[in-house]
């Protein structure tokens, strides 16, 4: 129905990457911060986050885990990698449809 439909979209493209982010790069950035250096905390957890998803996913979503962690490392804050962790999924969920429907 168009309402599941709805709330699928406002999950996958606002709840899920605010939520990745508050683990990976809050809870986790925390919790490496006490086992490794801070210049090698970003790398970890680029790494604990990208092979979280598939395989085949990791590959493609590694280099940006590495720009979320820039992001955190930088700014020393979750909010801009919530932001363009938003911004990532919507357009991969929106830039699918665009092509198709200007193909078709």
């Amino acid at each position: 129905s168009f309402i599941e439909h709805m709330v699928f979209l406002f999950m996958v493209s606002f709840v899920v990457p605010a939520g990745e982010e508050l683990i990976f790069r809050g809870l986790f950035w925390k919790l490496c911060q006490k086992l490794v250096s801070k210049n090698k905390v970003a790398w970890v957890v680029a790494l604990l986050f990208a092979f979280s998803h598939p395989v085949e996913s990791a590959i493609f979503l590694f280099p940006f885990s590495v720009y979320l962690s820039h992001l955190r490392y930088t700014t020393e804050s979750v909010i801009a990698g919530i932001v363009a962790h938003v911004a990532f999924n919507t357009v991969g969920l929106i830039f699918p449809s665009v092509i198709n429907w200007v193909l078709t």
